[in-house]
């Protein structure tokens, strides 16, 4: 097994990684560099590389943990395991998160604690068959109604397409009122801090796929937005924010328009669900979006063990289908 600590050695060993828009070098190459981590610790191993980095002695995937939504590393037991053997001799604490498959039949006795619950991810699948009617029929006649009542007040709101060069001067005033909006609700959003990278990674988007930005305003104000990314396989709702927490109705009005915008996307494509990542879950899930299992390895006495609380348990176990080591490990 071979350990590369160079930079620019270990990121030319991964240069060529292109699994998918947001599991891809050039994505993770953007978080990364925001990340900022204070050592490359990359392993090969008859050319197979599991790129890790460490920063204040915790141990993650090459990006980082935040907006590293997905990491799709195969592995072969015997170099996983190793891998961990050396993380454990040099006393590291990790975070290997958002993995997209589940190595826990791949490890040894002793690292069978460190398999740990993970967040999912939500998706909606068979996004080309989404109607409005058939989304309404799906609920009893009472929420029917109440759906059917956030639709009619649509026509009050102004919905607009913006141009990559609108948004980029618009940025600023946007990202101002989703960050405003959240505070509002006593929360902090996930891009407080890290605005400039948000732009930096619709940025690639717009350079290597599509991108399409709505906003939506009332008598004047803006209220919302949301963007979609697509290419010819894949579609992403990427980021989307309501700007107004007393607004009864946009947060729903901007799922609509979402869902109708991406079936019409989605066509005659290869295109087959809307990949709306992790994240909060509320409109996700009232929305019809499907929990999307991701694992994690964790040795790090900070890290709180605990199950996403957007799933039940009958949603769990239809999911995941077994507990993790870590909670046999208790």
């Amino acid at each position: 097994m071979r350990i590369v600590t160079d930079k620019n050695t270990a990121e030319e060993m991964i240069s060529d990684y292109n699994n998918s828009l947001l599991d891809c070098f050039e994505y993770k190459k953007i978080i990364n560099e925001s990340y900022m981590p204070d050592k490359f610790l990359f392993f090969e191993e008859h050319g197979q590389v599991f790129p890790l980095v460490v920063k204040d002695g915790i141990v993650t995937f090459y990006g980082g943990m935040r907006h590293n939504h997905y990491n799709s590393y195969k592995i072969e037991t015997n170099f996983l395991n190793k891998v961990l053997y050396y993380l454990e001799s040099k006393r590291y604490n990790y975070r290997l998160l958002s993995l997209t498959d589940d190595l826990f039949p791949k490890l040894e006795g002793d690292y069978q604690c460190f398999d740990v619950p993970c967040p999912v991810s939500w998706r909606y699948n068979n996004i080309k068959a989404f109607t409005l009617e058939s989304f309404l029929n799906r609920y009893p006649s009472k929420k029917r109604r109440k759906m059917q009542n956030i639709l009619n007040h649509g026509d009050e709101y102004a919905v607009n397409l913006i141009d990559f060069d609108m948004f980029v001067k618009q940025f600023s005033s946007l990202i101002i009122l989703h960050k405003k909006y959240f505070r509002d609700r006593g929360l902090q959003s996930v891009w407080e801090g890290n605005e400039m990278l948000l732009l930096k990674i619709i940025h690639y988007f717009q350079k290597v796929a599509y991108v399409k930005i709505k906003v939506f305003r009332k008598d004047q104000c803006l209220k919302g937005m949301y963007i979609m990314v697509y290419n010819e396989t894949e579609l992403l709702h990427y980021f989307g924010s309501s700007f107004d927490v007393k607004d009864p109705f946009i947060s729903k009005l901007i799922y609509f328009d979402l869902l109708e915008s991406a079936a019409t996307l989605a066509g005659s494509s290869s295109i087959g669900y809307l990949d709306a990542l992790p994240g909060s879950y509320g409109n996700k899930k009232r929305f019809g979006f499907s929990p999307i299992p991701l694992y994690a390895l964790v040795h790090d006495p900070e890290w709180v063990i605990r199950r996403d609380d957007s799933l039940t348990q009958e949603e769990y176990w239809k999911l995941y289908g077994r507990i993790f080591g870590a909670e046999v490990c208790k």
